[in-house]
């Protein structure tokens, strides 16, 4: 068994340090969803192409984003990823976005309308921060974390 050279472990220890602020700024751009369905009897649906829609509205009601999704619904369960659907749609508010991370940072008091097989589910649900979006601290972006660089009246 060959010894570990301090230098070898140093070198690691400054690796794994230094990686830490890049893992913290990459935040995920999609949001997990898990739901379970039942018939109008109760049981558990099996269908390994379900129709699942999911909308995002401001609070006050007007549709910011859409995309529908074709899950693999099992003993009722199923699980997808909000932001990687198909037929993604935004709104003329949100038209400046091409994905579901930049439609949650420009606005605030979300919710969202899941839609299962045609049937819409009641009540909407509150979109709330995540322990790693919380995690970003205030005033913690910069020039850098922006695409051009400069926010100029456009971006305001």
């Amino acid at each position: 068994m060959q010894p570990i050279h301090l230098t070898h472990l140093l070198f690691s220890v400054l690796i794994i340090l230094t990686s830490v602020p890049i893992l913290r700024a990459a935040a995920p751009g999609e949001i997990n969803y898990q739901g379970k369905l039942a018939d109008s009897n109760g049981n558990p649906i099996t269908n390994p192409s379900f129709p699942i829609t999911f909308r995002i509205f401001h609070s006050e009601g007007n549709l910011l984003y859409s995309e529908n999704h074709n899950a693999n619904v099992s003993k009722g369960v199923f699980s997808l990823l909000v932001g990687t659907g198909n037929s993604r749609t935004y709104s003329n508010e949100a038209s400046l976005c091409s994905n579901l991370a930049c439609v949650m940072g420009v606005n605030a008091d979300l919710d969202l309308e899941v839609q299962a097989n045609g049937v819409t589910l009641t009540p909407r649900q509150k979109l709330v921060a995540s322990p790693f979006a919380m995690a970003v601290a205030e005033n913690s972006v910069g020039s850098g974390e922006i695409k051009d660089g400069t926010v100029g009246a456009a971006e305001i």
